[in-house]
């Protein structure tokens, strides 16, 4: 075994430094336990080992004996190394000598690399949980009396058991939206096997059904869904349900790739630019049109204000009343998680609205009483043709056939 420095040993874990682990005015919870966790499960088994079934690294050390014999190969245990001798055996010849002296190194080569683990494990997890929780380790001379283990099964014990509440969270942490523009699918899927890990009780099916519908809640991915729906049920699997989705955003974004290179004036080499254009109209047609739509838009805060009060005589429904929007106030509005998108209708001007209440219709893109310039009416929550992806502030007052605030 090649002898390894505390630095070396630094360098080869894979993370530097933890998330926090409780603070001042909030105890420890079953999440940050177990993020932490994963974290320093990684960073040991990274560090080489011969020792228990050589696979493991020195995963011993965070895990304990226990987990390293039950997920060991074989189910063999990891025995620490012990501490040589100061000075190596001597022997009868040069040869034994020589040799006695390589495997008293190559033993003292295994303890130091060892305890180099055992130590930055330790220092990562107390710099890492509030020392309100560690206090109890804490000795007269300044340091600690514990192991990196004993720490960690302490945090386990006392702060990690799984609530309702945690579990609850951490499926809506799950569930959370997903947007092709400002990160890559892989993103999404690392979202889902987290949460997963945390939960390990959630099923295959459901992380399956509920990841397809977050996906497919974005343009771009209506031929991969169909193809995915039409696929065996044998055939949907979490990792296959990975690779189809996988292959559908890198052709999407091949697609927009290829566009910005024909047309690079309209897109713009930024992140999100595909839903920004970049005008090319010279600046005095530019400032002909700003001057077209400010009288436009005089014109039609006049008829608003001739327009009657709710509740009078005059015709509620007309469209005079309604300013065209096309997306909601960023005071308001928000994407849908996939389980609220389970349970709303679509419209292209409002985007997500409630479902039938008090025995009103629902809200869609063919029944809007007040579409926006440009609506689409064959526009669904599967193809909704570049509308609107967020939830409708007003859906009461759009199911009274009133412009909602704003709308």
């Amino acid at each position: 075994m090649t002898e390894l420095t505390m630095k070396d040993v630094k360098e080869e874990m894979p993370h530097v430094k933890f998330p926090p682990i409780g603070s001042a005015t909030k105890a420890p919870t079953a999440k940050e336990i177990g993020v932490v966790y994963s974290l320093a499960c990684a960073n040991t088994r990274k560090i080489n080992s011969n020792r228990g079934d050589g696979l493991l690294g020195h995963f011993a050390i965070i895990a304990g004996p226990g987990r390293y014999v039950a997920s060991s190969t074989g189910g063999v245990d990891y025995v620490p190394p012990p501490k040589p001798p100061q000075q190596p055996l001597t022997g009868t010849s040069v040869a034994a000598r020589e040799l006695n002296r390589l495997v008293w190194q190559q033993e003292w080569n295994e303890f130091n690399t060892h305890k180099h683990v055992e130590d930055i494990t330790l220092q990562q997890l107390l710099e890492c949980t509030h020392p309100t929780y560690t206090a109890r380790f804490k000795t007269e001379e300044g340091g600690y009396n514990c192991t990196a283990n004993v720490l960690m099964q302490h945090l386990m014990v006392t702060w990690g058991q799984k609530t309702d509440k945690d579990l609850k969270e951490n499926k809506k942490e799950m569930e959370q939206p997903w947007d092709p523009k400002l990160e890559p699918i892989e993103a999404l899927f690392n979202q889902v096997h987290d949460g997963r890990l945390f939960d390990p009780t959630i099923t295959e099916a459901s992380i399956v059904r509920d990841t397809k519908n977050i996906i497919c809640l974005n343009d771009g991915f209506q031929e991969s869904f169909k193809t995915w729906e039409a696929k065996p049920a044998a055939e949907k699997t979490w990792i296959n349900l990975q690779t189809h989705f996988r292959d559908a955003a890198t052709s999407n974004q091949s697609l927009l790739d290829l566009k910005r290179q024909t047309n690079p004036g309209t897109y713009s080499g930024a992140a999100n630019s595909a839903t920004t254009p970049i005008s090319n109209t010279p600046p005095t047609e530019t400032a002909q049109l700003l001057i077209a739509l400010a009288t436009m838009t005089t014109a039609l805060s006049k008829l608003t204000e001739a327009a009657p009060a709710s509740g009078s005589t005059g015709n509620t429904n007309s469209s005079i009343n309604h300013v065209p929007r096309r997306n909601n106030p960023t005071t308001g509005g928000r994407a849908p998680t996939a389980a609220e998108a389970a349970t709303m209708s679509y419209c292209w001007s409002h985007g997500f609205c409630n479902k039938a209440r008090n025995g009103q219709p629902a809200h869609t893109s063919a029944s809007c009483a007040r579409p926006n310039v440009g609506h689409k009416t064959e526009a669904t929550v599967t193809n909704k043709l570049g509308g609107e992806c967020r939830i409708c502030n007003s859906w009461k007052a759009t199911f009274r056939g009133m412009p909602p605030n704003g709308e």
